[in-house]
């Protein structure tokens, strides 16, 4: 199957410290869960990344997102440190991605 890559309707970017490191992130309030790619994951320091049952996800354009696994992060948003679980890809056309569950755990 041909893999798809998300719909960044809905969506607004931001460059914002990931654990420590200005990164270009896409706040998709269409997604349900949040994404890094494993590119912008190696260029930080980062707990290990945890193996995780989820294999892979559907896009909102029928698509689909292989995942590797899954990392905490800290991501800092107008000097509010929040926790982040996201999962990790190397089918994110973007940094990284925050979805709903960020969004919904911080009230944003």
């Amino acid at each position: 199957m041909k893999k798809k890559k998300p719909s960044p309707l809905c969506s607004s970017s931001i460059e914002v410290p990931v654990n420590n490191i200005i990164t270009k992130v896409l706040v998709d309030t269409g997604a349900a869960i949040s994404l890094i790619h494993e590119t912008t994951l190696q260029n930080m320091t980062h707990k290990p990344i945890d193996a995780c049952s989820l294999k892979e996800v559907h896009t909102a354009n029928s698509g689909f997102i292989s995942l590797i696994g899954l990392v905490h992060l800290n991501v800092q948003v107008n000097h509010l440190n929040t926790g982040v679980d996201v999962y990790v890809t190397r089918d994110l056309v973007c940094p990284m991605l925050l979805g709903r569950d960020w969004i919904q755990m911080n009230h944003v």
